[in-house]
């Protein structure tokens, strides 16, 4: 039974799905695909794998472990509604009066972090279990924006990050001019270390709320922290595990608000790479609260692909978004073969 869901849910890597429902049969769940959010093509599958074996390159093989954000633990909670006004906005089941079940993962960007003194970028995944027992994925860092606007610009990127080669770098800016602005927002920012709790979580890409009848309304969202203010000691080697455990024990849980930003008339709802800038009209759509967290667990068997949507959320057609489905399911298949590998 463990093989059959873990072969079930290498094929929802595979498949992402914007609306599916669940079919009883004797005991299994059995997801039935009625419509395709993301339709991967032989050259994203191509990409994919060529963005994945430039992972490897930069970061190492650890086999069975994901190929970029490869330090991180699980983590679990529930996700309640704040304001029900963005029930005008969307049918979505995420906006629940009941709270709905959360499975999630803290983690590093990049390689394995034996020390984590240094500051550095971080990523917050978690998958939502509605009403019904379908699910929807989430998939957020602590970027502003993205550092560019294409997936064939992000493996340039990479390549570049690979060789370490100053005319790499070069040619990657005079080819896509938005890196620049990127290295001059990142330069100019604060380097800090922050705990986990008091990390901001951004979507980066954008997205669409739907209603019942068909109205889209384009977003982006932020997972806000509403924790106090945590001094971590960088005199010695910080592991944020621990230190999330002591904050957890001393708070009994840890809270972040979604706060969700509308697009206006004029903002680049299709490029990750660019900002929104000015006033926007912000909802506190709901609150996440973390309760639990553990080295290792159920999160360790999700792909966390953000395009794994139900109704009253739909993507936008930002590239760098429709990518994240074919380069996330490349990182998954070769870890679950690891696995599977060391099992038999």
């Amino acid at each position: 039974m463990k093989r059959n869901r873990l072969l079930t849910i290498l094929a929802l890597v595979i498949f992402t799905f914007s609306c599916s429902d669940k079919q009883k049969k004797g005991d299994e769940t059995v997801i039935k695909n009625e419509k395709s959010s993301n339709n991967i093509s032989e050259n994203d599958t191509e990409l994919a794998s060529k963005t994945t074996n430039v992972f490897e390159e930069k970061f190492g093989i650890h086999k069975g472990k994901r190929r970029n954000h490869i330090s991180g633990f699980c983590f679990s909670g529930y996700l309640t509604i704040k304001d029900k006004s963005i029930t005008t906005y969307s049918n979505s089941q995420i906006f629940s009066e009941k709270p709905l079940k959360v499975i999630g993962r803290f983690s590093h960007k990049g390689g394995v972090k034996n020390d984590e003194s240094m500051p550095g970028e971080y990523g917050m995944a978690f998958q939502v279990t509605l009403a019904d027992g379908t699910k929807q994925n989430f998939s957020m860092n602590t970027l502003d924006f993205f550092p560019v606007s294409t997936p064939e610009a992000f493996l340039q990127l990479m390549s570049a990050k690979v060789s370490g080669k100053k005319e790499d770098f070069d040619k990657l800016k005079t080819a896509h001019p938005e890196f620049k602005n990127f290295k001059a927002h990142y330069k100019n920012k604060p380097k800090t270390l922050k705990h986990y709790a008091n990390q901001q979580f951004n979507s980066v890409n954008s997205f669409y709320l739907e209603t019942e009848n068909g109205n889209k309304t384009p977003i982006r969202w932020s997972f806000v922290p509403q924790n106090e203010l945590i001094s971590l000691n960088t005199s010695k080697e910080t592991n944020f595990y621990n230190e999330m455990e002591i904050a957890i024990l001393k708070n009994k849980a840890l809270h972040w608000n979604m706060e969700i930003s509308i697009a206006n008339k004029n903002d680049k709802i299709d490029d990750a790479a660019i900002a929104w800038k000015g006033e926007h009209k912000k909802i506190i759509a709901a609150t996440l609260t973390v309760d639990t967290i553990t080295e290792e667990g159920s999160c360790e068997l999700i792909n966390f692909d953000p395009l794994y949507l139900q109704k009253g959320m739909t993507p936008s057609n930002d590239p760098i978004l429709k990518f994240r489905s074919p380069a996330y399911a490349a990182s998954f298949m070769r870890r679950y073969k690891e696995q599977q590998n060391t099992n038999n």
